[in-house]
């Protein structure tokens, strides 16, 4: 089963309208994929939905070595911006808001630490908790279809980006 074949039918298919329900039957006949196939390596619709949405903050996230992180996040948030209805529909259709939370927490942490490329355990705790922030800030602000502009939303969250670089002997994560 070709993942990235499933993550561009998804797109295409979450891309246009707001959607109720999406069910793994009419996504199997979009992808031309058997129903038993795709259980077989997802449990659920939530499952692919969640896989797809890690997927898309690591390619921004942990791509592009040679850009300052601000670049990278602020790059994810114009795709967020650009394609509100995918995401959006993404995080409606997930059933349980905390099945999605700690996944996205987990490569939020795994970005950053692997950027500041840290091992203070004071500069661990907070970048879990700058996690956890950008993790529910993100989330409410895709949640209500991206409000405002990128820059707007960029500089509500900017402090807690700040912390770690302060945290982190003054590593320019920002410029």
């Amino acid at each position: 089963m070709d993942i990235q074949k499933l993550r561009i039918v998804l797109r295409e298919d979450l891309n246009h309208t707001k959607l109720e329900k999406y069910t793994v039957k009419a996504f199997c006949e979009k992808a031309n994929v058997d129903r038993n196939q795709f259980y077989y390596f997802y449990s659920s619709m939530s499952k692919l939905l969640i896989n797809c949405f890690e997927f898309e903050i690591r390619r921004y996230l942990l791509k592009d070595k040679d850009l300052k992180f601000r670049q990278r996040f602020i790059k994810l948030l114009i795709d967020f911006k650009e394609n509100t209805h995918y995401y959006h529909n993404m995080l409606f259709l997930i059933r349980k808001k905390r099945d999605i939370y700690q996944p996205l927490l987990k490569v939020i942490d795994q970005c950053l630490a692997n950027y500041c490329q840290i091992d203070k355990p004071y500069v661990l705790v907070t970048i879990k908790s700058c996690s956890s922030m950008l993790g529910s800030s993100i989330t409410d602000w895709i949640e209500h279809d991206c409000p405002g502009s990128v820059k707007d939303f960029y500089e509500r969250v900017y402090a807690s980006i700040e912390l770690i670089e302060k945290q982190n002997g003054g590593r320019d994560m920002l410029e």
